[in-house]
């Protein structure tokens, strides 16, 4: 991610499936599906997905991106970018 999260951000991608996954250091995550989760996946319609921390209220956090099955890869050098920005508070 860049710039690099906030102090205490806990950023994190909720999949069916898979459930929620926290991203590393280096801005990726992993994620496990059998191959007929990861199919199932695909078809749906993507919808917002990446939670950001709530600047609010202490501890809750919204979903504002989306990350797409559609963008997820074995090869870290094909995955898909999502740029997450700072949220206003």
């Amino acid at each position: 991610m860049d710039p690099r999260p906030w102090a205490g951000a806990n950023i994190s991608i909720l999949f069916p499936f898979a459930g929620h996954v926290s991203i590393d250091d280096e801005g990726y995550f992993k994620v496990f599906f059998t191959p007929e989760q990861f199919q199932a996946l695909k078809r749906e319609t993507a919808r917002k997905n990446v939670y950001i921390p709530s600047f609010d209220k202490k501890g809750y956090s919204t979903a504002l991106y989306t990350y797409p099955a559609a963008k997820l890869s074995l090869d870290k050098k094909q995955a898909g970018i999502v740029v997450i920005g700072r949220p206003r508070p």
